[in-house]
C-alpha cells in the first residue's frame, strides 16, 4: 500500500514578491562563493589524480555544462546526475522538497554584458540555485546498465567522423589506435575487441579534435585520453584502460587560469565527439524504428 503521507508537503512555499535589496545581497553572495570555490578547484585539481577523475565523471554526466560549471557541481553534489532549477522541474510536475530549498546547486550562468571603465565589454554573470533530481520529489527508477550492440556503438562513434578512419595490420600506441596528424587519419590496429576499439577511436578523435584546434603537440596525449575517458563512461563501455594516477606537471604546475583552460580545452573536445555520437545513435534509432514491421 503507497504511503498517503508522501502527497504532503510537496508543493513548493508560496513566492513572496522579491525584495530587490536582498535579492541582490544574495546574489553578490553567492557569485562570490561560486567564484572562491572555482578557485580552490582549480587550484587543487590539478595535483590530485582523485579530484581530475572525479571532475570527469561529473563533467561526463554534464557535457553541455562548461568546466567551471561542472567543478562547482563536484564541490557541491559530485552525485548529482540531472540537475535543473525549481521552476524547470515544476514544469514536469515535479517539486524540490522543502527540506532542500535550503541546499541548492550554484551555478554560474551569463548575465548582461556591460561596458568597463575603459571601453571594452565585459559579460557579467548570475547564481542560479539547482538541484539534483534526488532534492525532489520524482522517485529515482534504477537505469538499465547494459550497452547498446558493439557494432552500433562503433559505427555511432566513426559515422560523419571529420578525418578519415583507416585500418592498419599494427599501430604504435598503447591502445592500437591512433590518429596520424601528417596525413590526418585515425589508423585502427586489426584485431581489436570491441571495448579497445571504442577506447582508442574515441581517443584517436579527440585527439584530432585537440590537434586541429591547435593544441601544443605536448598536451595532446593526455587530454585526448581525459576525453576518451568521459565519451566512454557516457557510452558504457569500460574505463579500466584509463590511467590518471599521475598527472602532467602542464597541470601540477599550473596556474589556476591555465588549469581552467586546460579543463575547458578537454571538455570542448570530448563534447564535440559526444555531440556527434549521440547524433547518430538517434538517426539509427530511427531507422531501424522505420525498418522494423508493425506489430
Amino acid at each position: 500500500m503507497s504511503n498517503l503521507y508522501d502527497l504532503f508537503g510537496q508543493e513548493e512555499p508560496e513566492q513572496k514578491p522579491r525584495n530587490n535589496q536582498k535579492w541582490q545581497a544574495e546574489q553578490k553572495a553567492n557569485r562570490e562563493y561560486c567564484y572562491t570555490q572555482i578557485e580552490k578547484a582549480l587550484e587543487t585539481i590539478g595535483k590530485s589524480p582523485e579530484l581530475f577523475q572525479g571532475y570527469l565523471n561529473v563533467q561526463a554526466n554534464f557535457e553541455y555544462y562548461t568546466a567551471r560549471n561542472a567543478l562547482l557541481i563536484q564541490v557541491q553534489r559530485e552525485t548529482a546526475t540531472k540537475i535543473a532549477d525549481s521552476t524547470t522541474w515544476k514544469e514536469q510536475g515535479i517539486f524540490v522538497k522543502q527540506s532542500e530549498f535550503r541546499n541548492p546547486i550554484l551555478i554560474l550562468e551569463p548575465g548582461n554584458p556591460y561596458t568597463r571603465d575603459d571601453g571594452t565589454t565585459g559579460q557579467s554573470f548570475k547564481a542560479k540555485k539547482m538541484y539534483d533530481i534526488t532534492q525532489t520529489t520524482c522517485r529515482v527508477r534504477s537505469q538499465k546498465t547494459g550497452k547498446l550492440d558493439d557494432r552500433m556503438l562503433i559505427k555511432s562513434l566513426i559515422s560523419k567522423a571529420p578525418v578519415k578512419i583507416l585500418t592498419a595490420e599494427a599501430v604504435n600506441h598503447p591502445l592500437a589506435v591512433d590518429f596520424d596528424m601528417d596525413k590526418e587519419c585515425v589508423v585502427v590496429e586489426k584485431g581489436l575487441n570491441p571495448d579497445a576499439m571504442y577506447q582508442g577511436i574515441a581517443a584517436a578523435l579527440a585527439k584530432s579534435e585537440l590537434a586541429l584546434n591547435g593544441c601544443d603537440t605536448k598536451t595532446l596525449d593526455f587530454k585526448a585520453q581525459a576525453a576518451a575517458y568521459m565519451i566512454c563512461r557516457q557510452a558504457g563501455v569500460s574505463t579500466a584502460c584509463f590511467d590518471f594516477s599521475k598527472l602532467p606537471d602542464f597541470l601540477t604546475s599550473a596556474e589556476p587560469q591555465q588549469v581552467g583552460a586546460e579543463l575547458t580545452a578537454i571538455k570542448d573536445a570530448m563534447a564535440e565527439v559526444s555531440m556527434r555520437v549521440k547524433y547518430n545513435l538517434q538517426q539509427m534509432v530511427q531507422q531501424k524504428s522505420r525498418a522494423d514491421p508493425a506489430r
